[in-house]
């Protein structure tokens, strides 16, 4: 999983258990999706030792936009998406097909970052990465906010008894900014706030403390497998790896 300054590797068995899954971060003066930052530890890292067992990659932009099957044409999307954003011509966009939202999900990836993780693992699956949020949608939740957050960045997706309604990259600096986003869009929504089931997935240093804030505001919220993990250190880490085999193979 590739966001910005932040990269998590996570490795499983033939049957899809976590075997491990490591976290590396780039200090606060590292630029966006530097590239020096990546390529040490595709070197470094120990799980990425055989490049082609590396399947599936994601990645965190807030470069992408959704649309609806029935008006989707590649070249008018990727048009689109390209003059919203203003986007640099080296970028590459990559879609997928939402089959639960039947919706296409476009997303951009900087053309030398593109060019360096086709170098070092081929051509893996490249899927956005919230991706895991449209994989067998919760049919049964009438008000369902999904979060993941890295230390910096969000991306938010609510659906409503499965169906797609709303989604979103922002930028965040605490628990309370993430508390008014989901706040203003209950809002918005005509949501009662005590009604919002919230899924977090995180990807960050101070990841405990954010959820036990948000859950402050949020009570229905689930952030750990905390019944079968309570004995596994960064349980949020394991928590997000599982969603992401989910969807990845």
């Amino acid at each position: 999983v590739l966001f910005p300054k932040t990269l998590l590797v996570a490795g499983y068995g033939k049957n899809g258990q976590l075997l491990m899954a490591h976290y590396h971060r780039a200090d606060a003066d590292t630029p966006d999706w530097d590239l020096k930052f990546f390529e040490h530890d595709f070197i470094n890292e120990k799980l990425l030792g055989v490049p082609q067992q590396v399947k599936t990659i994601f990645i965190g932009n807030e470069e992408s936009l959704i649309v609806p099957m029935e008006l989707y044409n590649e070249k008018a999307a990727q048009d689109w998406l390209k003059s919203i954003y203003a986007l640099s011509p080296r970028m590459v966009v990559y879609t997928q097909f939402l089959k639960s939202a039947e919706a296409h999900y476009l997303f951009g990836v900087p053309g030398e970052l593109d060019k360096l993780l086709h170098r070092y693992f081929g051509s893996p699956k490249m899927l956005p990465a919230a991706a895991f949020h449209f994989h067998k949608p919760e049919r049964a939740i009438p008000n369902l906010l999904q979060l993941l957050i890295t230390q910096d960045k969000a991306i938010a997706t609510l659906q409503q008894n499965g169906d797609l309604k709303w989604h979103r990259h922002f930028e965040f600096s605490n628990a309370e900014d993430l508390a008014f986003q989901a706040a203003n869009l209950c809002r918005e929504m005509h949501i009662p706030r005590i009604d919002l089931q919230i899924e977090c997935a995180m990807l960050c240093e101070d990841c405990d403390d954010v959820a036990l804030e948000l859950e402050r505001y949020f009570p229905k919220i689930k952030w750990t497998n905390a019944h079968a993990l309570s004995e596994i250190a960064n349980e949020h880490l394991v928590f997000l790896a599982l969603r992401l085999y989910a969807c990845a193979l």
